[in-house]
């Protein structure tokens, strides 16, 4: 299972960006300066709207810098990083959901919407919502078919 802020695009498989150089380039720009924001293509390439702070095409699609994922994207990301989950926070939802046949799990909730915490729990090979109150229930899968 890979967890990743807001998404993996296949921008980060084009340029082969393992793991290690991705969490790597993250730390080094943690404490970013507008220069080096500004003049280094990889800072910008991460921080970028198809990099993994940014990336929302897991949910949704928005105009040019958000294009929505295929499930042959999921696919070629899930193989090329060797995971069966990602996931993610940065884009809020409803409630802890799956996403592309069980392949993406979105975990930030708006509390105040829900009136309640909810988590993420993988145990015995299933995913489970986790509210607040310690309840738990099974996450339902939800399909995606886009092509």
């Amino acid at each position: 299972i890979l967890f990743v802020h807001g998404g993996l695009s296949t921008k980060m498989i084009e340029l082969g960006y393992s793991i290690e150089t991705i969490n790597t380039v993250c730390r080094s720009g943690l404490d970013l300066t507008s220069t080096r924001l500004s003049f280094d293509s990889e800072i910008k390439t991460f921080y970028g709207s198809l990099g993994p702070f940014w990336y929302r095409g897991y949910h949704y699609e928005m105009e040019d810098p958000y294009p929505q994922a295929t499930t042959q994207a999921i696919d070629s990301i899930l193989t090329f990083y060797g995971v069966s989950h990602i996931v993610v926070g940065h884009t809020q939802q409803d409630s802890v959901v799956s996403l592309y046949d069980g392949r993406i799990f979105a975990i930030d909730v708006v509390v105040e919407d829900i009136d309640s915490q909810q988590a993420l729990l993988y145990q015995s090979g299933k995913f489970y919502r986790v509210y607040g109150d310690g309840k738990r229930s099974l996450i339902p899968i939800k399909y995606f078919s886009r092509q």
